[in-house]
């Protein structure tokens, strides 16, 4: 049996159901668990009982530099450290951070623990697209630094894209020492398609559901204007869209000033149990998360959702979209882009029998990213992470082997294809890339640069400098345990 901890930066709603879920698949398979956070009651009651056990590290002050987080710090690194000597932890694994936070570990570190670290996202980008920094700007430039040093530092990095992983690959991060894992939506509520009878006064309507999550800034204007747009043309169209009660006012005005209040229904919050049903009932879900350096990188989680219900999305083009899915599972718009989000409604609208070829192409992919496959490669990795006759028998990467769908072809390669056969030159593979116009077919000139890890010479002199700040960390720390 291998002792573990999961450690959290903070109380993030967001990632309860996620530490919820690791911390049972490392109990379930007859590992010793804790989980040590700040105060979270949410946390606390998912364990009551239970083989977990929570250890507490107070109130957590907000993200950022200050006296607080300073203090906290200390009081985490006491904590962890304290933990460690009384439980004698095989392996760490620091969520909700991939900054400053994870050195709170250094002490067990030290002391012979193996630290893995979950990247949910990545710390320039996450800087970029909260403030609007440059690539260029020095915070931007001093958060890649910092990164470097993390990477350098812990043992593993978990992943939930392979976009995301190849940035860190890009930054100097061993191709061996990260690993995809999937975070997919809850199988109890997403995991199955769902027959749900509409209200008659929209039984005849073509529906289309628009919700944000409250973790991820939405657009909802843009699928507002683009059904709009439509009204005329399908006169049937119907947008149902759950937005937080402070933007209610701001949609509503914006509604109006369009004239489209017979084809666009504002209703407030969605509660998480009646999500599905709202969902499941639409003819397709317009997922219109726009597109900045960070979810560039991410899936977002209404597209995992309506794969998992076998409802048909419509997202904004990212690098992950483009990595993921082609015109047969996913249709995609360019972010902001009012005309094209109403051509992609429009082709959908008027070719109903290829609903059902999106819903079995992407219910294939749901399946083969739901959590009851990826926990056992996620305890499988951690296994090999901590324990030493493991890590002995294989490496980490090789143990929690490579999920299928990390596997797919570049869809910036699928799209180029489609593009030359639009052209004349080939026949289009696929049926709904035959029955799709030409002006629909994703174009050479708005496909994202390909994936490509950096040269070898580049990362070497990346990974250099990491080790050096690294050791030198290290150092400070040895002096300040026995000096």
């Amino acid at each position: 049996m291998t002792s573990f901890a999961i450690v959290c930066r903070r109380a993030d709603p967001a990632s309860l159901a996620q530490v919820v879920r690791e911390a049972k698949a490392l109990a379930g398979a007859g590992h010793a668990v804790e989980v040590i956070a700040p105060t979270w009651p949410a946390l606390t009651s998912e364990f009551g009982g239970g083989r977990v056990l929570v250890r507490s590290l107070g109130a957590a002050p907000h993200p950022g530099a200050s006296l607080g987080a300073l203090l906290f710090w200390v009081r985490a690194t006491v904590a962890i450290t304290a933990a460690h000597l009384a439980r004698r932890y095989q392996g760490i694994q620091v969520t909700g951070s991939t900054g400053a936070f994870v050195f709170t570990t250094w002490l067990a570190h030290l002391l012979g623990a193996k630290i893995v670290l979950d990247a949910a996202d990545a710390g320039p980008e996450r800087l970029m697209a909260d403030v609007g920094l440059a690539r260029q700007h020095w915070r931007v430039r001093a958060a890649v630094v910092m990164e470097q040093l993390v990477v350098d530092y812990v043992d593993h990095v978990i992943a939930v894209s392979e976009p995301l992983r190849v940035r860190y690959i890009s930054r100097g991060c061993a191709p061996e020492k990260i690993t995809v894992i999937y975070r997919a939506p809850e199988e109890e509520r997403f995991g199955q398609v769902l027959n749900v009878a509409r209200h008659p006064s929209v039984a005849d309507r073509f529906l289309l559901v628009c919700y944000g999550h409250p973790d991820e800034q939405f657009d909802y204007e843009t699928p507002i204007r683009a059904v709009a747009a439509l009204r005329e043309r399908l006169p049937g169209v119907l947008l149902w869209i759950a937005s937080p009660p402070a933007r209610q006012t701001q949609l509503e005005a914006l509604v109006r000033s369009l004239d489209a209040t017979q084809h666009v229904l504002l209703g407030g919050d969605m509660d998480a149990a009646s999500l599905p049903a709202f969902l499941a009932q639409a003819h397709a879900n317009v997922v219109s998360v726009p597109r900045d350096p960070l979810s560039d990188l991410l899936l977002p989680e209404g597209v995992l959702e309506s794969l998992g219900l076998g409802v048909p999305a419509i997202s904004v083009r990212t690098q992950a979209s483009q990595f993921y899915f082609d015109p047969r599972t996913l249709l995609v718009f360019d972010s902001g882009d009012v005309g094209d989000l109403a051509a992609r409604i429009e082709w959908l609208a008027r070719h109903p029998e290829t609903r059902t070829r999106f819903m079995r192409q992407s219910r294939e992919i749901a399946t083969q990213v739901q959590w009851s496959r990826e926990r056992h490669r996620y305890t499988a990795l951690l296994v090999a992470v901590a324990d030493p006759r493991a890590a002995e028998a294989r490496a980490p990467a090789e143990a929690a082997g490579q999920n299928q769908v990390s596997r797919r072809r570049s869809v910036s390669m699928q799209s180029y294809s489609a593009a030359v056969a639009g052209a004349g030159m080939a026949a289009v593979d696929g049926r709904i890339l035959n029955e799709m116009p030409i002006e629909k077919i994703p174009t050479v000139s708005n496909i994202p640069l390909r994936l490509n890890a950096p040269s070898t010479q580049w990362r070497a002199g990346r990974q250099l400098r990491m080790r050096v700040g690294s050791w030198t960390l290290r150092g400070l720390a040895a002096v300040m345990l026995f000096g």
